[in-house]
């Protein structure tokens, strides 16, 4: 069974590429939906 693709978009992306993205099926979540935004991604 083929795995679904999944991304995760910070808070410097368009929110309307999360939704098209999402629009064809690809599993997408956002810093804002994970009530992440401002925190760090762990790169220096």
């Amino acid at each position: 069974m083929p795995e679904r693709i999944r991304f995760h978009l910070d808070e410097n992306v368009d929110p309307d590429i999360a939704s098209a993205l999402g629009r064809t099926g690809i599993d997408v979540t956002t810093s804002q939906q994970a009530n992440l935004l401002a925190e760090s991604d762990g790169c220096s």
